[in-house]
């Protein structure tokens, strides 16, 4: 069982206008942030997650979403973590869901420990 750390997600272009706000999920639970709602990501911005954890299977899918007050949140995409590969630090780019939004463009940094 790989044990991988999320260190970063960086916004290239954000879904709204301004800043998204946005959080990470696994599994249909919040994982990040912890202490509040949501964080605040514009272009060119960068956001420490600090999250790591133990992860069974191949893949591992960690879903960015956009919080919004006056309706349902949105489900940006997904990053889809391969877990057979060698400890070391990567790169992933988000896999937009189209439904929602055809130009948010996100990277997420990440490392699998052991």
């Amino acid at each position: 069982m790989p044990q991988i750390k999320i260190h970063a997600v960086i916004c290239n272009v954000p879904d709204e206008s301004d800043k998204d706000e946005i959080y990470l999920k696994i599994e249909d639970k919040k994982v990040w942030p912890q202490k509040s709602k949501f964080s605040k990501i514009g272009v060119d911005e960068a956001l420490n997650v600090d999250v790591e954890g133990n992860f069974q299977g191949d893949w591992l899918a960690l879903e960015l979403w956009d919080f919004d007050y006056t309706s349902k949140n949105d489900h940006l995409g997904t990053f889809h973590l391969d877990l057979n590969q060698d400890p070391g630090h990567y790169g992933e780019i988000l896999t937009n869901n189209m439904e929602v939004s055809e130009h948010a463009d996100y990277m997420l940094n990440w490392e699998i420990i052991k």
